[in-house]
């Protein structure tokens, strides 16, 4: 069994002795790994029932029904914390699904999220909005990786909750969770404070070919007659605003 890069890295992140939740498993081929390397035990929950099935194959396959469970659930399984050993650390992964599916998995699982030490994610779309509602919600960004693979990037991250801050966050005021956010500039919470501070050469790439792409469409926006307040001509100004506030930190 080989996982690709971008689940590799997933891996990778995930804190040794911590026991692990994969949601949206697939054929489990994450958990396998992470039990294999890592874990003491995995959870592993998609929402359809084809790939848990394969998913079941496949630990049994590995010889790993001992310590892989597998569940039928839409997000995160509102059992999860009869389904973990007590006493143990645990980590939240969810890999391959869209931003938006994500944040609606994170706020349906709500008080369920506490048991979880660390949450490790892989947006494939709509990270901005992801950052931004992770740090409304008083989550730290330990670490962030960017991955080219098949030539596509893919962003992962690695947060956990404010360790001086334990109340409820799905209480505060929506002007009290905007000001938690304000602490990362908008290019931050765009490509990602770790990764910008430590200038991730990958990152460094995805600027470039994003700003040739942004550039591209200007100009034929032009050539067809649109002026600078074209609605469109004035999104692509502020996000190349924010490539060159990112590119500042190389």
């Amino acid at each position: 069994m080989n996982l690709s890069k971008r689940l590799m890295t997933a891996v990778n992140m995930v804190t040794e002795g911590f026991a692990v939740l994969d949601v949206g498993c697939d054929h489990a081929y994450t958990s396998i790994e992470l039990v294999r390397r890592k874990s003491p035990c995995a959870v592993a929950s998609d929402v359809r029932p084809g790939p848990l099935k394969a998913a079941r194959e496949h630990i049994a396959e590995a010889g790993l029904e001992d310590k892989v469970t597998t569940v039928l659930a839409d997000g995160v399984p509102r059992n999860i914390i009869g389904l973990l050993p007590e006493n143990i650390h645990a980590s939240l992964v969810i890999t391959g699904m869209g931003g938006m599916l994500i944040i609606k998995i994170l706020s349906e699982a709500a008080e369920l999220l506490e048991r979880f030490d660390e949450l490790i994610l892989s947006p494939q779309s709509d990270i901005y909005a992801v950052r931004k509602y992770l740090a409304e919600r008083s989550y730290v960004f330990i670490d962030e990786a960017e991955i080219l693979e098949d030539g596509k990037f893919y962003t992962l991250m690695k947060v956990h909750l404010r360790k001086d801050d334990e109340r409820d966050k799905s209480t505060k005021p929506d002007s009290q969770r905007e000001s938690l956010a304000v602490q990362l500039s908008d290019a931050e919470l765009t490509y990602g404070p770790c990764l910008l501070r430590k200038k991730d050469e990958t990152l460094k790439a995805y600027l470039i070919k994003r700003r040739n792409v942004l550039t591209d469409i200007k100009e034929k926006l032009i050539e067809s007659g649109r002026g600078a307040d074209d609605t469109r001509i004035r999104e692509i100004d502020e996000e190349v605003r924010l490539i060159d506030e990112a590119e500042r930190y190389y």
